[in-house]
């Protein structure tokens, strides 16, 4: 199953300081703009996003239809549509889990019911 590019997008505090840190790993940086706080370095197929006061934490991220050179994948499967369709299988199954626990409900208000009706004929009797 491809899901297109994969990277980690990195909440730094300092941009440049991160920067030269990962470029010291080898990293070269391959699009962004600092002086917009955001940065895009690569190392072979690995791509990760220095992001300076954007957001709290760290993120995965999926760019869905690219591959690791954001160039356009031939076929891909859109990791939102895969969301969807794992939400929808466990509605499936909750549905089906529900179905089986009012019918187990159900035999067990019969058979409290037979036995009330049993107990009620025999007292008359």
């Amino acid at each position: 199953m491809e899901l297109g590019a994969f990277s980690v997008s990195l909440s730094v505090s300092n941009i440049e300081e991160s920067k030269i840190f990962y470029q010291k790993l080898g990293f070269e940086m391959v699009g962004g703009d600092q002086s917009q706080n955001w940065l895009i370095l690569r190392n072979g197929n690995h791509s990760i996003g220095l992001f300076q006061g954007m957001f709290e934490g760290n993120i995965m991220t999926f760019n869905p239809g690219w591959d690791s050179k954001c160039k356009p994948l031939e076929s891909y499967t859109d990791v939102r549509e895969l969301k969807v369709s794992i939400l929808y299988k466990m509605l499936l199954m909750a549905k089906v889990a529900l179905q089986v626990l009012l019918l187990k409900i159900l035999m067990v208000i019969r058979s409290l019911l037979t036995n009330m009706y049993k107990q009620t004929y025999y007292q008359a009797l």
